[in-house]
């Protein structure tokens, strides 16, 4: 993994995986040293560098990210860390490192064949896997009582807003920074939770810090000012699922996070930044206008409602609060989007367990 808030996509296997007493399993992180934020489930675990990894030999890799690369893994399998999205090309070169996937839903299964229909030859090797998100197993457990009692930023007199922006470039803090949080504060009917992607939490002495953070300290930044806000607060949970279930509405601008709030089929709000992040996704040689217009990138851009600018906001919480009339849009996402709901870390573990035992 790349950064630590992606040991989320890994903790319910892992605990799972260790029950069963068969497996020797370690982690492969570059900052090893940032103990804080170290999921507690793996205190006891080993960390592997990069370099470290690339010297030995393993049975599988799980890989967090298409660009991963196992030298020395006798099986290969893409998990992922959240529903994918806004790319519209992924290089031939990183898919053939791997040699499963992990699906979490048809929607995957549809992006893999416009993959192999703009560039053949580069899906059709990967054993596909209907598995399901195991990450999003949680919901069904969790209790919107006892979250609203453990966090005191939540408010039951008022609608809770969920801000969960993304962290690439062309993203709605980084545009908008101060200007957003004005905003905020002025819509006092309404109390907004911030969510920061997990990317832009990287320490500084991370490699790709400038990468993840456009050379902001996120964190401070956000802290400060919901500390002057009544209605404003900073949620410092690095998962974001008990949100999904917590907040009513949800503003974002081009992130995955979305999906997961229209399955629960609760309405989100897009901050319209097509122009700010089209430079960055042509960078990396994806179809900007692809990533807005199909459905199979724009992470549910169809069924939310979209702002040109922040200064929208208030009217269009309005407007939600009177008519929400994309709530039939919204159905049947969860059908598209997932496999085995509730159930796929029983999924992910039989797959895991057939890999490496069927092949032997």
């Amino acid at each position: 993994m790349f950064n630590l808030g992606q040991q989320q996509f890994f903790v319910d296997i892992y605990k799972k995986l260790s029950k069963a007493g068969l497996y020797q399993i370690i982690i492969v992180y570059e900052d090893i040293y940032n103990d804080e934020r170290i999921d507690p489930n793996f205190k006891n675990i080993l960390f592997l560098t990069h370099e470290e990894y690339s010297r030995i030999k393993v049975d599988l890799a799980l890989h967090s990210e298409i660009h991963c690369h196992s030298r020395f893994a006798k099986s290969r399998v893409f998990v992922g860390h959240g529903f994918p999205g806004k790319h519209t090309l992924w290089e031939k070169k990183l898919l053939l490192n791997q040699d499963h996937y992990f699906m979490y839903g048809p929607r995957d299964r549809d992006i893999l064949a416009y993959i192999e229909k703009n560039n053949p030859g580069s899906t059709n090797h990967l054993r596909l896997w209907e598995i399901g998100y195991p990450k999003y197993d949680q919901q069904s457990s969790i209790n919107i009582e006892i979250i609203k009692y453990e966090n005191q930023i939540f408010d039951s007199q008022r609608l809770n807003i969920l801000y969960a922006p993304a962290w690439d470039p062309g993203c709605s803090l980084r545009v908008y920074r101060d200007e957003i949080f004005k905003i905020f504060s002025s819509c006092a009917d309404y109390n907004f939770i911030v969510k920061l992607h997990p990317a832009m939490l990287v320490p500084r002495r991370n490699p790709e810090w400038q990468w993840y953070t456009g050379g902001v300290e996120w964190e401070v930044f956000v802290k400060d000012k919901c500390s002057n806000l009544d209605n404003v607060h900073f949620y410092e949970e690095i998962s974001i699922n008990s949100l999904y279930e917590v907040c009513d509405i949800m503003v974002t601008d081009f992130s995955g996070v979305a999906l997961a709030f229209l399955i629960n089929q609760k309405p989100v709000v897009c901050i319209d930044m097509f122009k700010h992040y089209a430079p960055y996704l042509e960078s990396l040689g994806s179809d900007p206008q692809e990533s807005v217009n199909n459905p199979l990138f724009n992470n549910g851009r169809e069924a939310s409602y979209i702002v040109e600018h922040p200064r929208e906001l208030p009217n269009q919480l309005l407007k939600i609060k009177d008519n929400d009339h994309l709530l039939q849009k919204r159905q049947g996402y969860a059908e598209y989007m997932l496999y085995n709901r509730n159930k796929s870390v029983e999924a992910m573990s039989s797959a895991i367990h057939s890999i490496i035992f069927d092949s032997q």
